[in-house]
């Protein structure tokens, strides 16, 4: 289930079919905020529901960071949603990630795609990270017209998962 307001669903076929939702305002000359709740469902082959979970719509910021606990074979999933598409949106990320002990585990920068969506596996960006807990930061990368980060996480454990606000470090 997706719901938008003021907002109207965009192309819900490829939710359907396992890709993504996004919403748009109904009028982007009065810049209305789009709000929205997506409830994801994991199902085994059988149609069996194993695990649910309810994302909100998180505030953007130039910087955020989030709490990346992998151990016990879990692994941290981001789902990036650009402001804007083409030639005025995000060209990518920068990404690092620092471990309990204060060190750093790795950094890396990954290039935004042209629709300004991205998910990724934490640890197939940051291997250092698998088995770890760290903190991730994530900022744009050549902001040129100074746009704000948008990023959730899904923490998958075995069949079960569960979302991963971004805090808002620099608004």
């Amino acid at each position: 289930m997706v719901f938008c307001g003021p907002a109207r669903l965009v192309d819900r076929s490829y939710f359907d079919r396992g890709g993504f939702a996004g919403c748009e305002p109904w009028d982007f000359a009065l810049r209305l905020p789009s709000l929205a709740q997506v409830l994801f469902s994991y199902y085994d082959r059988n149609g069996v529901k194993l695990s649910e979970a309810t994302v909100f719509s998180t505030p953007g910021g130039k910087t955020v960071e989030l709490m990346a606990d992998q151990r016990a074979g879990a692994h941290l999933g981001l789902a990036f949603a650009g402001p804007f598409v083409g030639y005025f949106g995000v060209p990518g990320y920068d990404i690092s990630a620092t471990g309990a002990d204060g060190l750093v585990l790795g950094r890396t920068t990954v290039a935004a795609s042209t629709n300004g969506n991205k998910t990724a596996f934490l640890d197939d960006l940051l291997p250092s990270t698998a088995g770890k807990v760290a903190v991730v930061s994530i900022k744009a990368t050549q902001n040129t017209f100074n746009l704000p980060v948008y990023v959730i996480g899904l923490r998958f454990t075995g069949a079960s998962f569960t979302t991963v606000p971004p805090a808002i470090i620099t608004p």
